[in-house]
């Protein structure tokens, strides 16, 4: 699963497991990357130019504190549509 570890850091530390790989943002190419690596990496290995990371671009991303959608549940309530149900 793939999970946002905000703005990439040289000086944080990154690790990519089987089942959980972060997602980064590089604002010197404003671009979004993720972890192509098992394994932990540090601010040596720089997105754009390491082959540890590779570029999202195989699907889209979004960022987001909620999300609303069918089905969701919210509570004790159901949304379908435009109604929320109890």
């Amino acid at each position: 699963m793939f999970y946002q570890a905000g703005i990439w850091d040289s000086s944080k530390s990154y690790t990519s497991t089987v089942e959980l790989c972060p997602i980064v943002y590089h604002s010197g190419t404003s671009k979004y990357y993720y972890l192509n690596y098992t394994g932990t990496v540090t601010g040596s290995d720089v997105p754009g130019t390491s082959t540890k990371w590779a570029l999202v671009d195989n699907f889209g991303v979004v960022m987001t504190e909620a999300l609303f959608t069918d089905f969701a549940k919210l509570g004790s309530f159901v949304i379908s549509g435009d109604f929320f149900f109890s």
